[in-house]
């Protein structure tokens, strides 16, 4: 590996295990500290196909463990194994003869794969802001179209109990699929009330997952840290009921299909474009040509668009008449959805 590329690899296994050890994972914490030390581990990581690297090349060790790869290193991982997993100074040392073991597996996975993570609890994000959209559009039905939506789980917001810390909660009231947000900002004042009426429901995916494969599934799973198991278990509850109506994803890439799909929706929906941790993998060009297309379907009717991107925050944008003529912050958030400020 070219030294260049070697130090920015480094650079972004350091970052990630910065963002780890925020987000409630010490394992990985650890690993990536480890891993950004490591030219072989990173040789393995460079050949990932498209960014983040460290959430391709750790979800790909998991992926072969959930496999049921024999190796010592599951006896660290509290997925693959049935007692209390092993924390010990011996863990950098098995991770790395595990690698090193499947090395040629690792390569080709890392290679093709693609982080898809259908993080089922950002839908406590995104629904305050759909309820906004909904009551923006005069209570007219939504017609949600979602911006690489993987497997499409977050599509299906509306069938899962979103419970808030302030008593408010959203969607159905006896779901399986139980998510939980802690409210740091404004009090939402739902009350249970019910949520916006969905017209149409459609995702957009480069690589769409397909929940009757059980090896795809295994990947969204894989792509799960291993010590959060909570949001694991969510994860299975969401596809369980996914695959009772699955939504429907289109396969392509969103600047080429997008403006054919928004055409194809009916009108008195409220028309409502979302994205969730997505537009760090756009460029300023491919940003521009999304609202360029936003832009030009709202000569024929209104389009909201509500993005939760980690640097810019929870917002929506409307656009009306070929512009875009509102833009209103409404909150931060945690990127897994363990918290939200809003109006804030």
């Amino acid at each position: 590996m070219p030294e260049g590329n070697q130090h920015r690899c480094a650079a972004r296994f350091e970052r990630f295990g910065v963002d780890c050890a925020e987000h409630g994972s010490p394992f990985y914490g650890q690993l990536s500290k480890l891993v950004a030390t490591d030219e072989d581990l990173l040789r393995i990581a460079a050949h990932a196909s498209r960014e983040p690297i460290p959430n391709v090349f750790f979800g790909a060790v998991h992926y072969l463990l959930l496999k049921g790869k024999e190796h010592e290193l599951r006896e660290f991982y509290s997925t693959t194994t049935g007692a209390q997993p092993r924390d010990d100074d011996a863990l950098f040392d098995v991770f790395s003869n595990f690698c090193s073991l499947y090395r040629d597996e690792l390569i080709g996975l890392v290679s093709t794969r693609l982080v898809q993570t259908n993080e089922v609890n950002r839908c406590a994000i995104l629904a305050p802001a759909f309820s906004v959209v909904y009551e923006a559009g005069h209570r007219r039905p939504l017609s949600l179209v979602e911006i690489g939506s993987s497997a499409g789980l977050n599509l299906l917001w509306d069938r899962y109990r979103i419970s808030y810390s302030d008593g408010s909660f959203l969607g159905d009231p006896t779901s399986t699929v139980q998510i939980e947000c802690e409210n740091r900002g404004a009090s939402l004042s739902m009350d249970g009330c019910p949520g916006p009426v969905i017209a149409d429901r459609v995702g957009i995916d480069l690589h769409p997952i397909d929940l009757h494969d059980l090896s795809e599934r295994l990947w969204l799973r894989a792509l799960v840290w291993p010590d959060q198991r909570r949001r694991a278990f969510r994860l299975d509850a969401a596809i369980a009921l996914a695959l009772q109506d699955l939504p429907v994803v289109i396969r392509g890439d969103v600047l080429t299909v997008l403006p054919d799909i928004l055409r194809g929706i009916p009108d008195p929906s409220t028309l409502c474009v979302y994205h969730s941790s997505v537009l760090y993998q756009f460029s300023p060009e491919e940003r521009e040509q999304l609202a360029s297309i936003l832009a030009r379907a709202s000569m024929d009717r209104p389009v909201m668009q509500v993005s939760a991107e980690s640097e810019e925050g929870l917002r929506l944008l409307v656009y009306r008449n070929g512009t875009r003529v509102e833009e209103r912050s409404l909150g931060s958030f945690d990127t897994h959805g363990r918290w939200l400020c809003w109006g804030r």
